[in-house]
Formats: C-alpha cells, sequence, structure tokens
C-alpha cells in the first residue's frame, strides 16, 4: 500500500481560501439527522461520498477494517472504528488521525495542542508528528454530525500541517502560550467596537470560533481564584 504519511506544505492563500470553502460546503449532506448506529465503511462511506472525500477501506492490520482518505488533494488522513461490540462491524468509536514528517519544531505542536481542544496533537519517538480526534456512537450519531467532526478535524489538520511549515517564522517558536488566543480576543474587541456580531454562516466557521475561544475561557477560569479545582494527591515521593 503507499504510504499515507502527509507532506503538507503551506497552501497559498488562494487554495487555502478554496479549501475551506470546499470543506464548507461538504458538511452539506442528505439526512443529516438520519442516525449511525455504529463506524464502518457501510456508514461513513456514503458520509464520506457526499462529502466529495476520496477514500478506501483496508482490511491488512489486526481489528476492524480501516479507511484512508483524501480531500482536495490537500490532507491525507485515517479514520479507524474501534470498541466494537459484538463483532469487528459493530464498532462505536472512531479513532481520526493524519501524521506528518519532516522536521517539526516541539514548541509548534505544543502550542497548536494547547490552543485546540477538538483534537490532540503529539510527536512520536521517531519524530513523527501526529494530530488525532475520537468520536462515539454508543446510541448513534447523526450523520450531520459526523461530518462536520469530520470536516472540523481534517480542517484542523490542514491547519497543523501549515504551522509545522512555517514554525521558524511563527511566534509559536518563541513559545508565547498567552498570545494563542489572540484571534477570539480580536473577534471580541471588534464586536465591543461596533456593536455588531460577526456572522457565522457554516458548520466549522461556528465550531471554529468556539474554539478559538477555549483558551481565552481557560484562561479566565484559572485567573479566577474562587474558580473550583481538583486536587493532586501525589502518592509517590
Amino acid at each position: 500500500m503507499k504510504s499515507f504519511v502527509s507532506f503538507i506544505a503551506a497552501a497559498s492563500a488562494a487554495g487555502a481560501a478554496v479549501f475551506a470553502s470546499s470543506f464548507a460546503q461538504s458538511a452539506q449532506i442528505s439526512n443529516p439527522n438520519a442516525l449511525a448506529s455504529n463506524f464502518d465503511a457501510q456508514t461513513i462511506g456514503p458520509v464520506l461520498d457526499e462529502m466529495g472525500i476520496v477514500w478506501r477501506q483496508h482490511n491488512d492490520r489486526p481489528g476492524a477494517p480501516y479507511i484512508t482518505a483524501n480531500f482536495a488533494g490537500e490532507v491525507n488522513f485515517y479514520l479507524q472504528p474501534g470498541a466494537c461490540r459484538q463483532s469487528v462491524s459493530d464498532c462505536v468509536g472512531l479513532s481520526m488521525f493524519a501524521f506528518f514528517q519532516g522536521a517539526a519544531n516541539e514548541q509548534t505542536v505544543r502550542a497548536f495542542n494547547y490552543r485546540y481542544a477538538f483534537a490532540s496533537a503529539g510527536i512520536s519517538p521517531d519524530g513523527i508528528v501526529y494530530i488525532g480526534r475520537y468520536e462515539i456512537s454508543d446510541f448513534g450519531i447523526p450523520r450531520g454530525n459526523l461530518a462536520t467532526s469530520i470536516v472540523v478535524f481534517a480542517e484542523q489538520a490542514r491547519m497543523l500541517g501549515q504551522e509545522l511549515s512555517t514554525a521558524q517564522r511563527t511566534v509559536s517558536l518563541e513559545g508565547f502560550a498567552q498570545d494563542l488566543e489572540a484571534r477570539a480576543l480580536n473577534r471580541q474587541a471588534l464586536i465591543d467596537l461596533t456593536g455588531v456580531d460577526i456572522p457565522v454562516t457554516n458548520a466549522f466557521d461556528r465550531h471554529q470560533q468556539g474554539l478559538d475561544e477555549m483558551t481565552a475561557h481557560i484562561r479566565s477560569f484559572v485567573a479566577d481564584g474562587s474558580a473550583p479545582r481538583n486536587k493532586i494527591d501525589n502518592i509517590a515521593q
């Protein structure tokens, strides 16, 4: 099988705009409220087809068959069903992940991981950067929610690839984590100045706004000394 490790360079402004626009449109699928009771090619495949995502099922590893997917020629990612109940065709967990190979700045990965709550990024011992997301369907998941989850995850994978490619020219290298919520703060400042909210027109932008605000929310609660905290009980000294 051809390697599915991603080699994603920073996209041009025009290319990025086309990509984001295509992804925003891709979440508009038929029967969005219909429930998918589990994760397998029969439930995931039709959603990917409607989203315009090229995909293929593979059976060359233990466990449930997995899917390799590509959208717009820019992002390669995997969809691996898991948490299977009676058989590998009845799985209620879905891991989404993508890989990046090449020189990676660890601070950039940590900063990206700090900013985005939806997915988790890291570096393997042999230097491969990965980003992953886990979805559940114990009692069913609407097809529209599955499509939106894939949209947001794949766009974040593209964004991580861009940040890795430009790490030497971004503030991430300096480790200024406090700057990571700047987009959310700038948006709020504009609303305060004009008194007019910025319209959100699609699912990705709506969740992107929520993710941008996450860091600001966390910082606000951390600064609030009265906010409840959980105690760390160190049993080994």
